[in-house]
């Protein structure tokens, strides 16, 4: 039974405890920073919670001198406010510091602009709008406050092609987790040499997410991980549902932040995150169906390839009697009207093709060596980057293909590595790009070569080729 009534009461901003409204914090909260930080982001309308005071407060201590490192990493939760966070340093710098130049990355340049839109709309909303200028200035990209603060922040995405000349005071860093080994070393690293700059990266473990794995393992770096209890503002109904509709190991990492490092993947992550787009795909008439038909436990997958555009448009499983997987099989093979459906012959295979007749179906038997010609394949055109896809519409392709790993030391079987995971996506998508690759003949990259004189032979004229090849 409450003695007092709950409009009176509110929770601790920190920890979530029950006080009384006329207090900010409790009594192991109300420390003289928490209040200063809670004071100056009441002026944009917002309020840190949990592990946010706990960064900013490190963050605050690294700026000013008071720390020696000049890393921080914070792993949590999906959907625990980490890209908030970052967003609150910005703006804390942006208001705060004089002559500071930030940098904000992120996966993606659509992400990087949703970072600017978000921090511009709380300036605009408070006293410091007056520092913004015209309308008419404002980018899409960019962040710059006037005189007499002369601050300015630059979001962009990760891409080896953007320039790396940039010196900023402070570099923050949105999933650091999905961020490319390539990109971080190549881009942000960089960056994060120049002298006396302050890092901050946070993210949810992305599969192995090996630059952030390497990064947290390092002694350099002060580090903040919340538990998922400590979250206490993420709804108990969310974490119940996912706890219950997720598997295991996406749960450990999506909810409980752990790393999970798998070995031995066919895929591995650079692959994948080279390939992730966030945008939608118009997708051409040029198009190829993989189809894996269900075996014991799987079920059965399409995928749909734009060979013109390179990308997956189309990814399907369902289960039921063969004559409703027939049937739902001829309607996608109606709308799409591939090109090509290339399926497995194995087990029912056989018999669905004789009911495909009617249709451009071309159906392979994958034995063993044909299944390791199928995954080279697959592995090439990963690198070569023709295969892209977008996560966040196709969440079961890339959880497959992140947990599809080598089943001996041979690397002569492949499959899921934990029970819990299915490979019937991957394979209908790699029967999809094993005709792709067949369509698409690599071509001969002319850059390097060069012309050179005729010559002839002794004993007959002979005009030899114009062009020879520089040795790479």
């Amino acid at each position: 039974m409450r003695l007092v009534s709950e409009s009176s009461i509110r929770q601790c901003p920190v920890c979530g405890r029950e006080i009384r409204r006329d207090k900010i914090f409790c009594k192991l909260h109300a420390s003289k920073l928490n209040l200063c930080l809670w004071e100056i982001f009441h002026t944009f309308g917002l309020e840190p919670r949990g592990f946010q005071y706990d960064a900013l407060a490190a963050y605050l201590k690294m700026r000013l001198g008071y720390e020696s490192r000049r890393r921080l990493l914070v792993k949590v939760a999906t959907g625990a406010g980490k890209s908030y966070l970052l967003d609150m340093i910005a703006l804390l710098e942006l208001t705060h510091f004089r002559n500071s130049f930030g940098v904000i990355g992120s996966i993606s340049l659509n992400v990087a602009k949703e970072h600017i839109l978000r921090i511009r709309n709380w300036i605009k909303n408070s006293p410091y709008r007056v520092y913004l200028g015209p309308e008419s200035t404002f980018s899409k990209e960019e962040i710059w406050l006037q005189e007499p603060l002369n601050t300015r922040l630059l979001a962009i995405a990760q891409s080896e092609e953007t320039r790396t000349g940039y010196h900023p005071n402070y570099l923050l860093i949105d999933e650091i987790g999905r961020i490319r080994s390539r990109a971080y070393w190549g881009l942000f690293y960089q960056m994060g040499k120049s002298k006396n700059v302050v890092e901050v990266m946070a993210s949810t473990p992305f599969v192995s997410s090996d630059v952030f794995y390497q990064l947290w393992s390092q002694s350099d770096s002060i580090r903040i991980s919340p538990s998922l209890s400590e979250c206490w503002w993420i709804p108990r109904s969310v974490i119940e549902k996912a706890r219950e509709t997720l598997p295991p190991e996406m749960f450990q990492l999506l909810y409980e932040a752990r790393f999970r490092t798998v070995t031995d993947r066919v895929f591995d992550e650079e692959m994948l995150l080279a390939n992730m787009i966030d945008k939608e795909i118009h997708r051409s008439k040029e198009l190829v169906m993989g189809l894996d038909l269900a075996r014991k436990i799987d079920e059965t997958a399409v995928v749909v390839y734009d060979l013109r555009n390179e990308a997956v448009v189309h990814v399907e499983t369902f289960r039921g009697d063969w004559d409703t997987q027939i049937a739902r099989i001829i309607e996608l093979i109606e709308k799409f009207q591939p090109i090509k459906v290339i399926m497995d012959r194995g087990g029912p295979g056989d018999v669905i093709a004789n009911e495909l007749r009617g249709y451009p179906v071309e159906s392979i038997y994958i034995s063993g060596k044909e299944k390791i010609n199928l995954v080279k394949n697959a592995q090439l055109m990963f690198l070569r980057q023709k295969v892209k896809f977008n996560p966040n519409k196709f969440p079961k392709l890339a959880e497959q293909l992140s947990g599809y790993v080598y089943l001996n030391e041979d690397r002569t079987s492949f499959g899921p590595y934990t029970k819990s995971l299915h490979d019937d996506i991957v394979d209908a998508l790699m029967l999809a790009l094993s005709f792709a690759a067949r369509q698409a003949p690599t071509q001969t990259d002319s850059s390097v070569w060069k012309p050179i004189r005729n010559t002839k032979s002794e004993d007959i004229e002979i005009s030899t080729s114009k062009w020879f090849v520089d040795q790479i």
